[in-house]
């Protein structure tokens, strides 16, 4: 049985299902201390779920593309968000108009990268441009780069090859400049679920971008990944394989040897929030912790809760409930604001469509660092080729290897939605199961020097790139004007 968008437009079976399906039991918590609360400082021009979006917290903008509305008619408009006030009362969003409009798209993902002359470009991978709730449909391969200094918008010919996709993650590695995209679906209500990772890397001395095939990882979609800079990795948490059952597992991606040497293993975590995916996500270099909010429990169950991950001690990772909620938000966006120490969050959907949201909330806690303009990281030295890095702390022994998820705890004929466990891969192939220890008690912290500005990539689906062999080539559409 296809899974479809995961959009539960039946209202009949909601109820059925409901009446079948005892809400999940609550996970183990930690009491969130000082308290947080999540509150409305203002509104897009339209609600929109399934859009992608990007942070510059040097020009303290956030660009939101694409996405569909509560119709599921799938949109091109351009959003910015204006963070620049000096409290979050003064934040307003307002719409782009672009000389060339950009394609109608959804699942894709934004990920902003600084090139060689120093100019943020915003690049938006993948997704799709078919009705979310209709048939099969391939998704792209594009890769479409945005210039917010110029409104500029421009289609990217990278090197190299990569399989096209939506529903996947895409987040920046700073170090090595390089975009690390991982799993998705190659089509809109497919069940074909990639489980690779692909690096976009970019020529030092040229900026010319090519994809570099890295290791398998988990094969899901609807899951989200964030940087790290202390492990210098990257953490992708949730997720499904089937868009039924979600999974909890948490999963690493040691970019400590550069993309050469990246590898993937499972992160042992003592306990946590109920699995999930759809959910929006980002890091709190400030606090050092991930933050998570809503996503989909299942088909038809919905999810309101907000926890975060404290990696303050890195080796020794834990979940606390922060005991708020942004609402029951499916496929919305979140991103870290340095200027205001805040989480915000936007857009999204019920789990029955009901509500689409055009809100923008801000997530502010009664420990709030002193707000700037950089966020706390420990970058690591580029990695010179032949000499891989050496992690810093207490490493666990671990036999890396092509990861396998755990297997979910679903009984074939149960009601689908109805486990909150992780999920089965479903992409062919057979993967080997990493081999993990607990995680050491003791690892760094935070080093209190070497700040660096740490783009926030959001879940969305990101696509293929195309497939051409010669170096990165830029086709322009043209500039654009705003109104």
């Amino acid at each position: 049985m296809q899974s479809g968008r995961r959009i539960a437009l039946f209202t009949g079976l909601a109820a059925a299902v409901a009446g079948l399906v005892a809400a999940p039991s609550p996970a183990p918590s930690r009491a969130a201390q000082p308290a947080c609360i999540w509150s409305v400082i203002t509104h897009l021009p339209a609600g929109r779920y399934a859009q992608a979006a990007s942070y510059d917290p040097v020009s303290r903008l956030d660009y939101v593309y694409g996405g569909a509305n509560q119709a599921s008619n799938v949109t091109a408009d351009l959003y910015r968000i204006d963070l620049t006030a000096s409290t979050l009362a003064g934040v307003q969003a307002s719409q782009i108009s672009l000389a060339a409009e950009p394609p109608r798209r959804w699942g894709h993902t934004a990920t902003l990268r600084r090139g060689r002359d120093g100019r943020p470009r915003v690049y938006w991978i993948g997704g799709n441009s078919a009705d979310p709730t209709g048939p099969v449909t391939p998704a792209t391969d594009a890769v479409l780069v945005f210039t917010p200094d110029g409104l500029g918008l421009d289609t990217l010919h990278p090197g190299g090859t990569m399989p096209p996709r939506q529903d996947h993650v895409a987040a920046l590695d700073p170090v090595s400049g390089a975009i690390v995209v991982q799993g998705g679906r190659a089509a809109n209500n497919s069940e074909t679920v990639r489980n690779d990772t692909q690096f976009l890397v970019f020529d030092p001395a040229t900026d010319a971008a090519t994809w570099v095939a890295g290791p398998d990882g988990p094969a899901l979609f609807g899951h989200s990944m964030i940087y790290e800079p202390v492990l210098s990795r990257m953490l992708a948490y949730g997720g499904t394989a089937d868009g039924f059952r979600a999974s909890g597992t948490l999963w690493e991606l040691d970019l400590s040897s550069g993309v050469a040497g990246a590898q993937w293993r499972v992160v042992t975590v003592a306990e946590g929030p109920r699995a999930r995916f759809d959910h929006a996500a980002a890091f709190d270099p400030e606090r050092m912790r991930l933050v998570v909010t809503g996503g989909a429990l299942g088909l038809t169950i919905g999810n309101a809760e907000t926890w975060s991950l404290g990696v303050a001690s890195p080796r020794s990772p834990f979940w606390t409930d922060l005991a708020t909620t942004a609402g029951e938000r499916i496929e919305g966006q979140m991103f870290f604001d340095p200027s205001h120490a805040a989480m915000v969050v936007l857009g999204g959907r019920t789990r029955n469509l009901s509500t689409v949201f055009d809100d923008v909330q801000a997530l502010t806690c009664g420990d709030a660092p002193a707000p700037t303009g950089t966020t706390t990281a420990g970058p690591r030295t580029p990695t010179p080729t032949g000499a891989p890095a050496s992690p810093t702390g207490p490493q666990p022994t671990t036999t890396f290897g092509p990861p396998t998820e755990p297997p979910a705890t679903f009984t074939p004929g149960s009601t689908p939605g109805a486990t909150d466990t992780a999920s089965t891969p479903v992409t062919p192939g057979t993967m080997a199961t990493p081999t993990t220890t607990t995680p050491v008690a003791t690892g760094p912290t935070p080093p209190p020097e070497g700040r660096i500005y740490l783009p926030i990539a959001y879940r969305g689906p990101p696509g293929t790139v195309g497939a051409r062999a010669e170096g990165a080539t830029v086709a322009s559409l043209g500039r654009a004007s705003s109104r």
